[in-house]
């Protein structure tokens, strides 16, 4: 456990014996009062700076020097409004010519002028001085702090709203390029992408060879293409890049508050899931082939949509009906929303990542459902009568008839 050193007493002593030369004393005759040892410290730089000499010396004197110069431009601004009212009000009273109101009104406007640039040279000089001071009282804190951690016995030393000075070691840049490369790889693996980088990477360093050999035609062209890269890398990468974004919507469990938002009151009523297990024990023992879809909290319209739409309570004959070899139904997918079977004859995405080749139409469709959506897809071999479960991009094979039930509710209850 990091134990924290609270060095404001130290720094504060250090910089209350800076001196207008800039001299800082040792850094071991700061009074300060450890917490415990410790590779952060923190310094509370606006009240050291508010009890050094530096600021006892000058920089009370140039902040009250601002507050007149800002106090007699607002006076002089209102004189100057006052003037011009009162000439105004006499103009429309008829108690002053024309002529004179004129030569009046030219006499204030050079009055105005003249304001103007007196104060836009004060001000200038202001705020140099200003900024002087600012730089020297940062350079003062930044030495104080470097002398007192000459010893990089502290990796961190901060500020309350900023850092003052930090160890080169700490830098987590490299670490985190990294994890997100490796992350890119690792959600991209199994496809087309790969081999399109590579590409992209082939053309980029063939482009800066002719540039460097000066071959202009083929620059220019290179050029050309690498300039509208990005809408190509979207067009190309359409595919890839929904994926990606649906991976990292539906593995952040933490940001379902998003979706509870836009389905409140929309109560989903619980799956029934007797007659489907019944239903699966008996085409497994049958060697049915079936693909069931329960939904979850994913729109699964698109899905539906394509389907046949029923509508109809969740019964084990209705389902075993459904996947009868000679019955019209028995092509595509069941969705299953709640309490009802929405649709049947439904036709999923299947997946394009990297599966044995053992694997059917029904078990490829069921882990490509399982990548774009947090539905739980249930498959029975029409070969073997094995039942398999597929969720987030994974499937779980062979899943013993008996414990169908225990297993579904089990991915039921780590869904809410």
């Amino acid at each position: 456990m990091k134990k924290i050193l609270y060095v404001a007493a130290a720094a504060m002593f250090l910089i209350a014996g800076c001196k207008g030369n800039g001299a800082t004393q040792p850094a071991e005759n700061a009074p300060a009062q450890a917490v415990g040892s410790s590779d952060i410290a923190f310094v509370q730089v606006e009240a050291v700076l508010a009890q050094s000499d530096l600021f006892q010396s000058e920089g009370a004197a140039l902040q009250e020097k601002t507050k007149k110069a800002q106090e007699g431009w607002a006076k002089k601004e209102r004189d100057l409004q006052s003037k011009a009212a009162q000439l105004q009000e006499k103009y429309q009273k008829g108690l002053i010519t024309t002529a004179n109101a004129q030569s009046e009104q030219e006499k204030i406007q050079r009055q105005i002028a003249n304001y103007q640039s007196v104060a836009q040279k004060e001000a200038q000089t202001l705020d140099e001085e200003n900024y002087v001071f600012t730089n020297r009282a940062q350079d003062l804190i930044h030495r104080a702090v470097q002398e007192l951690n000459a010893d990089k016995k502290y990796k961190l030393i901060l500020n309350a709203t900023s850092l003052v000075d930090a160890d080169s070691l700490l830098d987590i840049t490299p670490l985190f390029v990294a994890y997100i490369m490796y992350w890119i790889y690792r959600t991209t693996k199994g496809t087309n992408a790969p081999y399109i980088i590579s590409g992209i990477i082939v053309v980029y360093l063939l482009w800066v060879i002719v540039k460097t050999l000066n071959m202009e035609l083929l620059s220019t062209i290179l050029g050309h293409i690498i300039s509208v890269g990005a809408i190509a890398l979207i067009v190309v990468f359409q595919p890839e890049i929904r994926r990606f974004l649906q991976k990292i919507g539906m593995s952040q469990k933490r940001f379902n508050f998003i979706s509870r938002i836009f389905n409140h009151g929309s109560k989903i009523a619980e799956t029934n899931l007797q007659p489907l297990v019944v239903a699966c024990r008996e085409m497994s023992d049958t060697k049915t082939g079936a693909l069931v879809v329960i939904g979850q909290q994913s729109d699964l319209s698109l899905i539906t949509e394509g389907g046949i739409c029923l509508d109809a309570k969740i019964s084990s004959q209705l389902i075993h009906n459904i996947f009868f070899k000679n019955s019209p139904l028995h092509d595509g997918a069941v969705v299953i929303e709640g309490d009802r079977i929405v649709a049947a004859r439904c036709i999923l995405p299947v997946t394009q990542s990297d599966v044995p080749k053992s694997f059917g139409t029904r078990h490829r469709a069921a882990i490509g459902m399982s990548e774009i959506s947090d539905a739980i897809i249930l498959v029975v071999s029409e070969e073997t009568g094995a039942i398999s479960i597929a969720n987030n991009g994974r499937i779980n094979l062979n899943i013993p008839s008996d414990r169908l039930g225990a297993v579904l509710q089990k991915y039921l209850i780590s869904k809410k």
